[in-house]
């Protein structure tokens, strides 16, 4: 997968790569959510993205996230170590 800034740079979307981090973290303080779930909360912030466009930048997050052991991903639900 390509990475995130990268993504990001590609369609323009109004993040930078700390505030899709920040994003997706405070979003699972919630608890474990589903991928869509993330990607929707993508698009709420940039009403320009499609869904595709915002799925594709929350799976990049996600999966940088969990390289680094911040996020664990099971299947389609991603949650919080711990």
């Amino acid at each position: 997968m390509a990475s995130l800034q990268f993504i990001i740079d590609s369609i323009c979307a109004n993040f930078t790569v700390d505030a899709m981090y920040e994003l997706v973290k405070v979003r699972l303080k919630e608890g474990p959510v589903p991928l869509g779930e993330i990607a929707r909360d993508v698009r709420c912030k940039d009403r320009t993205l499609d869904f595709d466009s915002s799925k594709q930048l929350a799976e990049a997050a996600l999966e940088a996230l969990a390289q680094r052991g911040d996020v664990i991903i099971d299947g389609d639900c991603v949650s919080l170590p711990g």
